[in-house]
């Protein structure tokens, strides 16, 4: 009898193996927005986007989700909410996640309300400027 480990490739981060041919999986996206109007617009954009997306309504939540689903590359971030703010939650993050990705968002400060080593995406959004934050280099306005 072979040993499955020899004779299948490997699975790595992202990567869905099946029947020897990888499936990349979609990226992951946590969006922490109190307000529930603009999570469930962001929730929207992202998934127009391709994401799998997660949502939490405060920091704590928001947490408690990046422990249940460390499939989670990509935080998108409220500055101003209750209890924990943004720049805190990231703070946070950073000391747990080093390796994911954080970009802030809000309408009520600039990217001078926000630490300078922290992306930033001011609301109203506009998809093509989140999809060029987040990376995403092929995203075409319909």
């Amino acid at each position: 009898m072979r040993d499955a480990s020899t004779t299948l490739p490997q699975a790595r981060a992202g990567v869905a193996v099946c029947r020897g041919v990888e499936l990349m999986a979609k990226p992951s996206v946590l969006v922490v927005e109190d307000n529930p109007m603009s999570r469930a617009t962001a929730i929207g954009m992202f998934e127009t986007l391709g994401f799998t997306v997660f949502d939490a309504y405060d920091g704590r939540h928001a947490l408690a989700l990046l422990e249940a689903h460390p499939e989670i590359g990509l935080l998108f971030i409220d500055v101003r909410m209750p209890g924990m703010s943004g720049p805190e939650l990231a703070k946070v993050v950073r000391q747990r996640r080093p390796d994911i990705k954080l970009l802030l968002t809000s309408g009520y400060v600039g990217q001078e309300g926000v630490p300078s080593d922290l992306p930033f995406v001011p609301k109203p959004w506009r998809v093509d400027q989140v999809a060029r934050a987040v990376g995403l280099r092929s995203y075409q306005v319909p």
